[in-house]
């Protein structure tokens, strides 16, 4: 298993009217079901450890039999986001708490 680096940065302000627009547009175009399209969320593996969260959202066919890795993740209070980058942009993404 590799580990990828990164870190959380509140420090940045973002315009969130860019940020919805992105989601509107990027995220939530339609899926062609008769091609099994899904979205798969690339993580960048970062330089430094103190690099931000990078990231690509691609669309792919499952037809086209595409090789990814699950990841599980579990929505957390949406009052308390991180901002990471997705296709260049800012996404405000929620934080999940671990235990102990």
């Amino acid at each position: 298993m590799r580990t990828i680096p990164i870190r959380w940065n509140n420090s940045h302000a973002y315009d969130k009217a860019l940020i919805i627009n992105f989601v509107r547009t990027a995220m939530y175009t339609s899926l062609s079901t008769e091609k099994r399209e899904i979205r798969v969320l690339r993580i960048h593996p970062a330089s430094n450890p103190s690099d931000d969260i990078e990231c690509t959202l691609a669309t792919v066919s499952l037809q086209e039999y595409p090789v990814y890795d699950a990841l599980s993740y579990v929505w957390g209070d949406a009052n308390i986001t991180e901002t990471i980058s997705v296709d260049g942009e800012p996404f405000e993404a929620t934080t999940t708490s671990l235990p102990d």
